[in-house]
């Protein structure tokens, strides 16, 4: 209910980011963050705000965690993400943060359960691959939930003045939870602000720290599989057109070519694409199992429920690689 006109939107503004610019330079080794409102035009203000060497070095909006999740809406973020001849800017992504429901409970893809295991992997992998920098929000890297409080342990303002149409942001505000067999999971040995909800503490650093296949393990493999890759670290991007649930990009850095798949749905899918044939897929560090066949001469790209390929192409293909509503699409 407020008008933005005097702060956020006021056209002073890229003026103000640039005096913040360069009082940071002025310190080697600072970088500037900008948070962008979800307004219309959030992505074009991103660019405007990162472009050049007398802005932010980068900024994120909250417009991707307003809305829900579907071929659309991925589709949309990938579009957002890539490059503008004319402002290229640099974006920051953020699933998640402490004013909205957490994404593993917000996003629910039909077919996925709340806090779906591989639904949650597959929003890792998508995040990561985005062109940009990347924010990590608390308890994220765990896969939490939102969590389900009491009317007497909400303390956020605006869930106890319209509960209960509105339960407040305390859901996605709840303490990280460290240690499984601790008070508090390790979080306090006083009492929090906010209690611990039982199914975090199952949840907690020091059972994933233990388990190779945790979440919180897949994360750091598929931070690490980022950083030895130019191109997803620091490549353009490019959409691709593919037939639903699948959504896709193509990440491309120097000589170094990177292709990712998305299956947005609980159901396999098989994308028959002939310019596979020469890929590389790379690691599988989500664990969910993707890979190539060939099949009378032909590539299929083999995705499980909600699952994640990512394989270097040739360069070469890139200009032509996949072309739309060429595809043999199969689910089930």
């Amino acid at each position: 209910m407020q008008s933005h006109h005097n702060d956020m939107m006021h056209p002073d503004t890229l003026a103000i980011l640039g005096r913040i610019r360069a009082l940071t330079d002025r310190y080697p080794g600072t970088t500037t963050l900008g948070e962008v409102s979800s307004q219309d035009g959030a992505f074009n203000r991103v660019r405007r705000y990162t472009a050049g060497e007398e802005r932010l070095h980068m900024a994120y909006t909250l417009r991707p965690l307003r809305g829900g999740f579907d071929q659309a809406t991925v589709n949309g973020l990938i579009e957002a993400a890539a490059a503008d001849a004319s402002t290229p800017g640099w974006p920051c992504w953020s699933f998640s943060n402490h004013d909205v429901e957490r994404a593993a409970s917000r996003w629910k893809p039909p077919g996925a359960q709340d806090g779906d295991p591989r639904f949650v992997r597959l929003l890792a992998m998508l995040l990561l691959s985005l062109r940009g920098s990347v924010c990590l929000y608390q308890g994220e890297e765990l896969g939490l939930p939102e969590a389900e409080l009491l009317l007497q342990d909400v303390r956020d303002p605006f869930g106890l003045t319209y509960w209960p149409e509105f339960r407040g942001r305390d859901g996605s505000r709840t303490p990280m939870p460290w240690a499984f067999a601790q008070p508090n999971a390790g979080f306090s040995e006083a009492r929090p602000w906010l209690p611990v909800p039982e199914v975090h503490r199952a949840l907690a650093v020091d059972r994933q720290e233990a388990d190779p296949a945790s979440l919180l393990q897949m994360w750091r493999r598929a931070i690490g599989l980022r950083r030895a890759c130019p191109a997803l670290m620091r490549g353009t991007q490019r959409q691709l057109d593919l037939p639903a649930p699948v959504v896709g990009l193509v990440r491309e850095h120097g000589r170094q070519s990177i292709l990712v798949l998305f299956n947005l749905s609980a159901e396999p899918a098989r994308l028959r694409i002939p310019e596979l044939g020469g890929a590389t897929v790379l690691p599988d560090v989500a664990g969910l199992g993707a890979w190539i066949e060939v099949e009378e001469g032909e590539a299929v790209a083999m995705l499980p429920p909600f699952g994640t390929l990512m394989a270097t192409v040739d360069p070469a293909l890139v200009p032509v690689l996949v072309p739309a509503r060429s595809l043999e699409l199969q689910t089930g």
